[in-house]
């Protein structure tokens, strides 16, 4: 999955979301739909608008539900590696075990106990508009359901000025339907938003309060916030009552019979499962015949690193082109790091300008690096780099950023330590210890950051992070944990807490 960012040439134009209004009997209210069509393929993909799918008063009654979570989630989005800011109301269709997921909050007992209240107000609110209007439409207007679909994933996710301002752009192969519905007002509390994308455009869904955007994984969607603050709730739909569907079968008959896009999402479910790697490339490679951009990008990468076919850079190369004809940003991204690793650095940096004009996150953080070097045929220029580095906003650019500051204005600047907090609750490890040694670093910020991490060191630092800041309960369950896989460290550390093991 790939970021597409913010658009900064005419070739990743930008644009409102054209809709046109519909009539259906699976929905009592205003409807419209629009379709984006990929420009290298005959494909498109439907979105559907429904209008007041909740009341102003619902959604006055959630945000107020919601801000009584002391924190959201931070653990790092399977998508782009940032903090995910996000709430879980229910996982895997349901509001206790379900939640219990690896990297979240709520895999601590005590956690999980303390939201179970507000969970149950928002199911009181929310589940008798899902059950009473949302599952009807979903499952009169999608056929793959076949009537069968409910809700296995619901959440909310914030992004606020000081945390995520977007989300990168991808597929939700994990969902065979998704809905996103607004809590903020398009528009006047926020500018930008939920975008749709064929790959070269992007186009903003002009989702107000209360409103619901619904459509198949086959849609290419993200969020871009650049003005304010959005909220939004978010249901993932599959055709299972247990919620153990298989998302490879979702779209296998569009793929068997030629559909390009159908094609790279079941290669793509497939890359997520053991033991289907040869089918995968050859699904990769029946859409990337079609012209399919991303299906080539990754078809080229397969081989380049020789997986799951014969290693060949004449191959790699073949495939990578198809996906820069197709402005795809990832393609032009990998083909510069072909280009890289073979030395020749005038070109790669070329293609990641071009990757990074058409939105690509790890192309604008190369360019930070070229610039910081002045490699590439670029001068060195610290504004430069620290610009690019501000762009990707991934834990390595803010790092990166961190050090540029550093070296512009001392170690003792103010604006030092905030790029390196910056950089340590956005995931950096390295970052995340070193602030943790200054002196005017708090718990609550140790906290947020070590508990980004699962190794030993880290884990020891969340633990203490927590005895300073009053919670030895939890600082001890820590440690009790680390101490039961074998760490003597945090055995004497219990010991000293006066703490049972």
């Amino acid at each position: 999955l790939c970021w597409l960012g913010p658009s900064v040439a005419a070739q990743a134009a930008s644009g409102a979301l054209q809709l046109q209004p519909v009539q259906t009997a699976a929905w009592a209210g205003e409807v419209s739909e629009a379709v984006v069509q990929w420009p290298s393929v005959d494909r498109g993909a439907k979105l559907f608008l429904l209008k007041d799918v909740l009341s102003a008063s619902q959604v006055a009654s959630v945000l107020a539900e919601l801000r009584k979570v002391q924190a959201f989630d931070e653990d790092r989005d399977s998508v782009d590696q940032l903090p995910t800011y996000e709430f879980y109301l229910e996982a895997k269709g349901s509001r206790t075990d379900g939640l219990a997921i690896a990297g979240k909050p709520d895999l601590d007992p005590e956690i999980l106990a303390s939201r179970a209240a507000t969970r149950e107000k928002l199911a009181s609110i929310l589940n008798p508009v899902v059950q009473e209007r949302i599952l009807p439409f979903v499952n009169a207007t999608y056929p793959h359901c076949a009537g069968g679909c409910r809700v296995c994933h619901s959440l909310v996710r914030r992004y606020l000025e000081g945390e995520r301002r977007g989300h990168a752009t991808h597929f939700d192969i994990q969902a065979l339907v998704t809905m996103v519905l607004g809590l903020s007002q398009y528009g006047e509390d926020f500018e930008g938003g939920l975008y749709v994308s064929n790959g070269v455009s992007k186009f903003y869904v002009p989702l107000n309060i209360g409103d619901a955007a619904v459509h198949q994984s086959d849609l290419l969607h993200g969020v871009e916030v650049s003005r304010g603050g959005r909220w939004s709730w978010i249901l993932w739909f599959q055709d299972s009552e247990d919620c153990h569907g298989d998302p490879v079968g979702w779209h296998r008959k569009e793929a068997e019979a030629g559909d390009p896009v159908a094609q790279y999402l079941t290669a793509s479910r497939m890359g997520l499962k053991p033991g289907h790697n040869t089918e995968r490339i050859q699904l990769l490679q029946r859409s990337a015949e079609q012209g399919f951009p991303r299906a080539a990008s990754e078809l080229g990468l397969a081989y380049r690193d020789g997986n799951g076919v014969e290693q060949s850079m004449g191959e790699a190369k073949k495939w990578l082109q198809v996906a820069v004809e197709g402005k795809d940003p990832d393609g032009l991204f990998n083909m510069g790091q072909v280009h890289l690793d073979e030395q020749q650095l005038e070109t790669a940096v070329s293609y990641f300008q071009q990757a990074a004009a058409a939105g690509s996150t790890p192309a604008k953080e190369s360019l930070g690096v070229a610039h910081m070097k002045g490699a590439g045929g670029l001068a060195q220029d610290s504004a430069q780099a620290g610009k690019w580095f501000e762009e990707a906003g991934t834990p390595t650019a803010l790092w990166n950023r961190a050090i540029l500051e550093q070296q512009v204005a001392g170690a003792a600047a103010p604006s030092v330590r905030e790029w390196i907090l910056k950089a340590a609750l956005a995931g950096h490890r390295d970052a995340c210890h070193f602030f943790s040694r200054r002196q005017d670093a708090t718990p609550e910020h140790i906290v947020a950051c070590m508990d980004k991490h699962q190794d030993h060191d880290s884990q020891m630092g969340l633990a203490f992070g927590h005895v300073r800041a009053g919670r030895k309960a939890r600082g001890a369950a820590v440690l009790r944990a680390l101490a039961r896989q074998g760490s003597e460290p945090a055995r004497q550390a219990l010991g000293e807490l006066g703490a049972e093991l």
